[in-house]
């Protein structure tokens, strides 16, 4: 990476979420092997780690979703059925 400020770090996570970071984007201008494969292990792991969160939050908000619409959905079967049993 060219800057090593602590906002382009974050600001490349950030967009590493979206995918619009190249992997080439981590080569070092020095033969620094080592380093160089430290630092695509921890995005790697990084990326991998998002994905899981990323996959938990959308069950999590359709698991809500689908109680909201179970909820309102018993309410208004009920109502349907005490105006049909009123008849």
């Amino acid at each position: 990476m060219l800057n090593c400020s602590l906002f382009e770090i974050i600001q490349t996570l950030y967009f590493a979420v979206y995918g619009l970071v190249d992997i080439n984007h981590f080569e070092l201008k020095e033969q620094h092997e080592f380093t160089q494969f430290v630092g695509k292990l921890m995005f790697g792991t990084y990326c991998g780690i998002m994905i899981i969160v990323l996959i938990n939050m959308l069950i999590a908000m359709l698991s809500s979703s689908f109680q909201t619409i179970s909820v309102s959905c018993y309410h208004g079967l009920r109502s349907i059925i005490m105006v049909i049993g009123l008849f």
